[in-house]
């Protein structure tokens, strides 16, 4: 994404450059001024886009981090029932998540639903 930016800032200073060349502004001076001015917002640009992948990346490992504490509090909140043992109970009943992601998988998926990492076959 970020060579994205640079390619665009590039094309927007080149087209603002022949268009001053065009009113009569051209020169070299002129010239340093757009081409600086496009690589400082590229370069805003690109340092916004990190961090907002950075929060991305924070919010999703906290979220993991609430999935897996959040099932191992039912796990221990939560009691096998008397009776049939052949029932399922939530303690008996593994609940898989992503080793990549941290998303909670679909019993028989072969893949993360959220990320697409391929799910190891135990």
């Amino acid at each position: 994404m970020k060579i994205l930016i640079w390619i665009g800032c590039i094309f927007v200073a080149s087209v603002v450059q022949v268009l001053l060349g065009y009113a009569g502004i051209g020169g070299a001076i002129p010239a340093v001024l757009v081409y600086g001015a496009m690589f400082w917002s590229a370069k805003a640009l690109c340092k916004k886009y990190s961090e907002s992948q950075q929060r991305k990346k924070t919010q999703h490992m906290m979220d993991a981090a609430r999935q897996t504490e959040e099932f191992s509090m039912t796990q221990v909140d939560e009691k096998p029932q008397k009776g049939n043992s052949d029932e399922a109970t939530p303690l008996n009943h593994q609940i898989k998540f992503c080793r990549k992601c941290g998303f909670e998988l679909i019993e028989g998926s072969e893949f993360c639903s959220r990320c697409g990492t391929e799910i190891a076959k135990e």
